[in-house]
């Protein structure tokens, strides 16, 4: 890469799209907004005036075809992302892309694969990485030896979690496009679909989080809860032998509560996220400390919005000299824990 801006095209542009990507993106100064693709004719018509942008599309293939882009962002439903995400990789552009990466363990190693083959790495968006809070966090887990640690408890409560923003345009005008429909594991039961599809797009950003902290791949050992996902689900990590629980629930209350408690010889941390839409508000952290005498210190990081951070990390994920594949590999660990979960629902 030279030292122009990266030319992004992007794919989808509903809801979170324009909540988080195009503010983000189209501030930082490393990219420039060059395509834009949606199935709603209003609705690309109307992003092209809010941004400036001259070259939209109704079909990402012909974005990919005719732009001149070096990297796409992809926010599209579920179903829909594992196949847009092949037809950009085999493009060979540098990919942002949604949370989860595929609803299928075996695509989202073909995702893998296909990201070495065409030496193109995927950023897959677990914002929580980003927080300033989860980077301080990180620091501080890394301060301290890892068989003083008793246990470690990550839980959330998803409550209404979009805290009321506005400001999305919504589209009418819809082109007839055919898309590719991902299809779920096999041996998935139907009932399950929307519980697995659920689980994934929501609870798998505290288990991601929690690798990326630890450095550490979960392994799953057994689950008790509901079939709803709401439960207890128990894990072992690589380097860590003290056992690891997730707590994961539902409400209809205008509450989010999500956050990773660790529990040590003689000192206990915690950091608490908040709901996903509130901008520039960081995670919180505690320590508190006994021995001798007792202490607790509060830690709340400088204000800044983790979707900003992101596209600072794309960009350099993108001009790096190696492919960087952390996140990806991660975000793959996370389609298999949650299919080690509901296989044994599926019984």
């Amino acid at each position: 890469m030279n030292n122009n801006q990266i030319k992004l095209g992007f794919i989808g542009l509903g809801f979170v799209c324009q909540q988080c990507h195009l503010p983000t993106f189209s501030i930082n100064p490393n990219f420039k907004i060059e395509a834009i693709s949606d199935p709603y004719e209003d609705l690309r018509k109307n992003i092209s005036t809010r941004y400036g942008i001259k070259n939209i599309y109704a079909s990402h293939k012909q974005m990919l075809k005719e732009s001149d882009i070096d990297a796409v962002v992809i926010t599209l439903p579920r179903r829909l992302t594992y196949s847009v995400l092949k037809d950009c990789l085999n493009k060979k552009k540098w990919v942002f892309t949604e949370k989860p990466l595929c609803l299928n363990l075996e695509n989202a190693e073909e995702i893998l694969d296909l990201s070495l083959n065409k030496k193109r790495s995927i950023y897959v968006g677990y914002m929580k990485n980003s927080d300033s809070g989860t980077r301080l966090f990180k620091k501080e887990f890394n301060s301290k030896p890892l068989d003083n640690i008793k246990t470690i408890r990550a839980f959330c409560h998803s409550g209404y979690s979009y805290a009321s923003p506005f400001g999305d345009i919504k589209g009418k005008k819809l082109n007839d496009l055919e898309y590719n429909l991902e299809d779920y594991p096999t041996w998935l039961n139907q009932d399950l679909y929307f519980s697995y599809e659920q689980y994934l797009n929501t609870f798998s950003h505290i288990t991601h989080a929690l690798e990326f902290i630890t450095d550490n791949q979960l392994y799953f050992i057994n689950y008790h809860g509901s079939k709803l996902g709401e439960g207890f689900l128990s894990a072992l990590m690589s380097k860590i032998k003290s056992p690891v629980i997730i707590e994961t629930t539902r409400g209809e209350q205008n509450e989010w509560i999500e956050g990773i408690e660790i529990f040590y010889n003689n000192s206990f941390m915690s950091i608490n996220y908040p709901a996903a839409f509130l901008r520039n508000v960081p995670a919180t952290i505690k320590i508190s400390k006994g021995g001798d005498y007792s202490s607790t210190e509060i830690i709340r990081p400088q204000w800044s919005w983790s979707f900003l951070n992101q596209t600072y990390e794309f960009y350099k994920m993108i001009i790096s000299d190696q492919l960087n594949q952390k996140n990806l590999i991660s975000s793959v660990n996370q389609i298999r824990l949650v299919n080690d979960l509901y296989k044994s629902l599926n019984n």
